[in-house]
């Protein structure tokens, strides 16, 4: 089957991008949870910061 060497492809691009996802949370989380607020904006806010003028 030639859709096989895509297949593989696929299956370690997905479970390496999972392992990143996880690792980058669990690193913020205890290195540094004071940053993690600044990183991702409340849901409430980001209308208002595409509502603002910029200047």
């Amino acid at each position: 089957m030639p859709q096989s060497a895509f297949l593989i492809l696929f299956v370690l691009t997905l479970v390496s991008s999972i392992w990143m996802h996880v690792t980058v949370h669990r690193t913020m989380r205890d290195h540094s949870p004071g940053l993690r607020g600044r990183i991702e904006e409340p849901e409430d806010s980001v209308g208002a910061v595409a509502a603002s003028p910029r200047r």
